[in-house]
């Protein structure tokens, strides 16, 4: 193959993508509309091509079978094989060996998942051949994806403490024929969430006969007391028990943030003095109190609310016992977030261990 022809193989390929099996597998082709209907990509020019047309792509698998001719005199071994996109291809029934003026075949197994667009996969057989050693095969197809989701603005990713917020997910459903999904019937997700549809289906079609419904789905997230990440899933359905889970996640951050948020206490000093500004994200506030068991003293706190404020305090670390957490916990008159902790790191000196927040 010519340096201009592999190129291009390797470019249509660096697009093809794989997605793994994990849905139920089909059988033959049996929705392939072939020749496609119009042209979707360049073709590649390799020394044996199958296109298999248009495919609506549904986590199914796809096989072909190609011939292995020697055209030569003497036994035509197989010396190795390979299949450059394996995780979503392979090669079967592969012979040992063809015999001279005879033609074998192989047969090739393509597994596209959901994916959409103009794909690729490529094959090499290698032989003892000494002219040309290696054969390469390729199989094409027009992907369309039966199902597509997608994430849609505007989209809450980040929240704060005590804040509900909303996402959208825009749902493709394709059909060629009597073949694949209408628009989705449902979607649920459990509880504190909630999820809806925003109006009915939008219907088009394309070229070739492809169908595609449209719905809009919004899932509203509640409000968490927790800073940190949330992950949860809803379930889109369609009539016949067909399913698909939509992944959801997002950040919680803290109403009120501290710094610093860890405060290093070295026993071998004594009662040592340390300040903390903390800001709030939102709205003016009061801090109430500064407690832990190595809190010796703090500066007066303030009395009229504001967004930010700087506290002062003195810790000491022989007033903690084994065991015991040396943190320090700001209560705070923030309906959101009505306590701040932070955490206190005490450096080992002498025969002293670190005291550490009991599990």
């Amino acid at each position: 193959m010519n340096a201009s022809r592999s190129l291009l193989l390797a470019t249509v390929l660096s697009a093809s993508g794989c997605l793994p099996a994990d849905r139920p597998e089909g059988v033959a082709a049996t929705n392939v509309v072939n020749p496609p209907p119009y042209p979707l990509s360049p073709q590649i020019n390799a020394p044996v091509l199958f296109d298999f047309g248009v495919i609506l792509a549904n986590g199914q698998t796809f096989s072909h079978t190609f011939p292995l001719r020697n055209t030569g005199t003497t036994p035509l071994r197989i010396v190795g094989s390979n299949a450059e996109t394996p995780c979503c291809s392979s090669i079967e029934s592969l012979p040992d060996a063809v015999p001279p003026g005879s033609t074998a075949s192989f047969s090739i197994q393509y597994r596209p998942g959901f994916q959409s667009g103009r794909k690729a996969a490529a094959f090499t057989i290698r032989t003892d051949a000494k002219d040309a050693p290696e054969r390469r095969f390729v199989v094409l197809a027009s992907l369309v994806a039966e199902v597509e989701v997608g994430t849609l603005e505007p989209s809450d990713r980040s929240l704060r403490i005590g804040q509900p917020g909303r996402q959208r997910a825009r749902i493709v459903s394709r059909r060629i024929g009597g073949v694949g999904r209408p628009a989705p019937d449902s979607i649920v997700a459990p509880a504190p969430l909630a999820a809806r549809f925003e109006g009915p289906a939008t219907e088009s079609t394309w070229p070739g006969g492809v169908n595609e419904s449209v719905r809009v789905a919004t899932i509203d997230l509640p409000g968490t007391a927790t800073p940190g990440p949330r992950r949860e899933s809803a379930l889109i359905r369609w009539d016949g028990d067909r399913t698909w889970t939509l992944p959801l996640s997002w950040q919680v951050a803290p109403t009120l943030r501290a710094s610093p948020a860890t405060l290093i206490l070295d026993p071998a000093r004594g009662p040592s003095e340390f300040s903390v500004i903390v800001r709030s994200e939102d709205r003016p506030f009061r801090i109430l109190s500064v407690v832990g068991p190595s809190v010796v003293a703090n500066d007066p706190l303030p009395t009229k609310p504001d967004r930010t404020w700087s506290v002062r305090f003195k810790l000491d670390a022989a007033r903690l016992t084994p065991g015991t957490s040396a943190d320090v916990v700001l209560a705070t008159d923030s309906s959101d977030q009505p306590t701040l902790d932070l955490k206190v790191v005490i450096l080992p000196t002498g025969g002293e261990t670190r005291h550490e927040k009991a599990p």
